[in-house]
């Protein structure tokens, strides 16, 4: 036990009780959480580094098994990450063991295979660590991030203590905001005010404020417009903090706690300030907000008795609804004997709160709660659950008014705001090259503004790396030839002498401030946008980028998916990519960045070196021109000429890197089936590279085209299983298990694979017998001949 108050300390066993009492140093442990009247941040790191410990035994247990990328990623997400949920929800991760975990989760992730030429998650030239955090359908892999998915935890309590269901722990945390903020209370936390600030830091617990910040780092914002507001939610808004509240004497919006007191007294909500129909206003505010402030508030269709016991609704044509508040403050239809009561203390305007449908406490076909969510219920589910959060002179805050993107608060879910947390900051580190909420551009597509393709894009790259390489590999010839000058005799270098001198007289601060301020003359008034949402989608969006992810995330193999993922970043490590991480002019460069084929390694001419006879490695030279694979390339565009009935593709970058369908488009019901033979070629170019780097090993283009054609192959038969079986006719298996089984069989038969996989028999060609016998396929693709290869 604890003694806690102004009770007499007890250290050690209490007699009376029975009940070992800890000193103030010590902690007791509550369902896994350190309670303690010391160091709380003490506690705080014994907490989280028992979630290291943990995570770090998963990591070598796992790291034992060769996964591809996206394995891991499955692995660190629901094995690593999740272990730290519990704690998360409670207590904020300290700044050392949070840094532990993410170095553990993202070493595994991204950590050395066992086998280098099966993977290649150590290389460099990977994505950005922001970009990986993104959903797949935005061009990311999904990776977890503690550091967001702790702050969502935190998050969504916070959010939950402004949803009006009752529950005791809110009560007890209102009353703390209350405390601190009077008038305000719970509102602080949609506010401008700080939770970092002394007078939150001073009042509220650690855990409130921990609460508070995680929400602002989701950055909430209004969703309905302030001109759309009811006139009873314009006189709840707070003065402290609010971004459309300034004082007469002009400024900024938003005046901090001690400013909004100096400026209106004990006043706290606007509806607290005396507002006549004519004369000066008593604060600065919209327009809208002044003139709904003057007039008297009209009746509302929503009202409450007195006692909170029962709500009652006007619906269209004049009928009403009569509903009763259960404990948490859930609404349900009233027994039908109650639909005539009258409660003592009459009716008021009251404000009732959408949330989610719980089952067996939702109301089908109740009115609309406020008048612009008319329209948008049209297209949202008709049953709701709905709570009652008071009369509308004891509303702290409406919680519909904010929230994110288009969801209020009260929908939040824990998934919601870690997505959320990690777009805003690609947004942050990626700028123009993320359309929020949308996906992210392929890095080898260019940076054309419309979002399209750009065919110069690889050569841009390429002559940037091949600048590179030259600069490097002749750095020291060229450092001589600048006649770079020392750093002290730089130009525009203070002499030191004047660091010596006594530093000018200044004025003090507040003086240097009246003086600006009477420069200026009258203040303006400034309000600041809340409304404004940081992830809004842009104008004319970019739905190339999307549909190009959407397209790589097919039923195609892993591997071939990580493989196009990181073609399409940018991030295949080929020698031209590593040549960055070099120091110029040091010694073996030329052998570890250019290409290792024999070919493309001849003999240095006399007076030449071999950074000149050697062929840097692109991206453009490993899976297009390199002698060990455009002959395969060549091959498979001859193939394509006899399954889509027209000529074949060309060997461009344009074509076979980007995949750009306007330089070169194929039929339009062989779209899909180019798109894999073609990842499929060049993901086995890659990996035949990478056993070339990792053994040493030459292989020439009759096996990479025989590496293909054993890709296809599995492709094949893979999809005929698909297409002729499913997972519930195995034996021990029952149909309850597989609830999607049969929309999944019904989606893809043996028609579609005969439209994918048969065109003009040269892949593949079912044959149909009798009826009531199942079909038999036949593979037709095999691997060309040596000489095929080299005529």
């Amino acid at each position: 036990g604890f003694t806690l108050g102004a009770h007499p300390p007890i250290v050690g066993a209490h007699a009376p009780t029975g009940i070992t009492f800890r000193g103030a140093a010590e902690t007791i442990r509550h369902l896994g959480v350190l309670l303690t009247k010391g160091s709380r941040a003490a506690a705080a790191a014994t907490m989280w580094q028992k979630c290291v410990s943990s995570v770090a035994a998963r990591v070598r247990h796992w790291s034992a098994f060769d996964l591809t990328l996206l394995g891991r990623v499955h692995v660190a997400k629901s094995v690593m990450a999740a272990t730290v949920v519990h704690v998360a929800s409670y207590v904020a991760a300290p700044e050392q063991q949070l840094r532990a975990l993410t170095a553990l989760i993202n070493g595994y992730t991204l950590g050395r295979p066992p086998d280098p030429a099966t993977d290649d998650r150590p290389a460099k030239g990977r994505p950005p660590m922001a970009v990986m955090h993104l959903p797949r359908e935005e061009g990311g892999l999904g990776m977890p991030n503690v550091e967001h998915q702790a702050t969502a935890l935190l998050a969504k309590t916070a959010a939950r203590l402004l949803h009006p269901q009752r529950r005791m722990w809110k009560e007890l945390d209102r009353a703390q905001l209350e405390r601190a903020f009077p008038g305000v209370g719970a509102a602080a936390l949609l506010s401008r005010l700080q939770p970092g600030g002394a007078r939150a830091r001073a009042t509220l617990p650690h855990r409130l404020v921990e609460g508070w910040r995680a929400l602002s780092a989701t950055k909430p914002h209004r969703l309905t417009p302030i001109q759309d507001m009811l006139p009873q939610q314009v006189a709840r808004e707070q003065l402290a903090g609010n971004a459309n509240v300034a004082a007469t004497t002009g400024g900024p919006a938003g005046l901090a706690w001690g400013a909004a007191t100096r400026a209106w007294g004990p006043a706290r909500r606007l509806g607290d300030l005396p507002w006549r129909a004519a004369g000066p206003p008593p604060a600065a505010v919209p327009a809208e907000w002044e003139g709904a402030l003057r007039a008297p508030a009209p009746s509302t269709p929503w009202q409450a008795s007195a006692d909170g016991r029962w709500v009652r609704a006007e619906a269209a044509g004049g009928q009403r609804r009569l509903f009763a508040v259960d404990t948490d403050g859930r609404l349900a239809d009233a027994p039908g004997g109650a639909q005539q009561h009258t409660p003592p203390g009459g009716w008021g305007d009251c404000c009732v709160v959408e949330s989610p449908a719980e089952r067996g406490g939702a109301v089908a076909g109740a009115p609309p709660l406020r008048p612009w969510l008319a329209a948008q219920r049209q297209d949202r589910p008709s049953d709701q659950t709905l709570y009652l959060a008071g009369q509308w002179h004891s509303v702290a805050v409406d919680p519909s008014l904010w929230g994110h993107g288009s969801t209020p608060l009260t929908h939040l879910t824990v998934k919601a705001a870690t997505q959320r947390l990690a777009r805003l900051a690609a947004a942050a580190a990626l700028g123009e090259r993320y359309s929020p909420g949308e996906a992210v551009a392929p890095a080898l597509w260019g940076a054309r503004p419309d979002g399209a393709i750009d065919a110069a894009a690889i050569d841009d790259l390429e002559e940037r790396q091949h600048a590179i390489y030259d600069e490097k590999s002749g750095a020291r010839q060229a450092a001589g030839a600048r006649g770079d000058q020392p750093r002290s005799a730089a130009p525009g270098r203070a002499p030191r002498w004047l660091s010596l001198l006594p530093p000018p007289a200044r004025t003090h601060v507040a003086e240097r401030i009246r003086t600006r301020e009477a420069a200026a003359g009258p203040r303006q008034t400034t309000f600041q946008c809340d409304a404004a949402d940081p992830l809004a989608k842009w104008g004319a969006g970019r739905p190339a980028w999307r549909a190009a992810w959407r397209v790589l995330q097919g039923h195609r193999p892993r591997p071939h998916r990580i493989f196009e993922w990181r073609l399409m970043h940018g991030g295949l490590p080929c020698g031209a990519v590593r040549v960055s991480h070099w120091t110029s002019g040091a010694a073996g460069l030329a052998e570890a960045v250019c290409c290792r084929n024999a070919a493309c390694r001849r003999p240095p001419n006399e007076g030449e070196s071999a950074p000149h006879a050697w062929r840097l490695e692109t991206v453009r030279h490993a899976l297009l021109d390199c002698p060990a694979v455009r002959p395969a390339l060549q091959w498979l565009a001859g193939l394509w000429d006899r399954i889509g009935a027209g000529g074949g593709p060309p060997i461009t970058s344009r074509v076979w890197l980007q995949g750009d369908l306007e330089a070169w488009r194929p039929r339009r019901e062989h779209t899909e089936l180019w798109h894999t033979l073609r990842i499929a070629m060049l993901t086995a170019a890659w990996h035949m590279r990478l056993e070339r780097a990792a053994r040493g090993t030459q292989f020439a283009p009759g096996d990479l085209a025989a590496r293909f054609t054993a890709a296809v192959h599995r492709l094949v038969r893979a999809d005929w299983q698909r297409a002729t079986s499913d997972v519930t006719d195995m034996a021990g298996t029952h149909q309850s298990w597989f609830p999607a089984a049969e929309r999944r069989r019904a989606e893809y038969d043996v028609v579609a694979f005969e439209s994918e996989w048969c065109a003009a028999g040269v892949l593949a060609h079912v044959v149909h017998g009798q009826p009531g016998q199942r079909p038999r396929l036949e593979i037709r693709l095999a691997a060309p001949a040596a000489e095929e290869m080299t005529g």
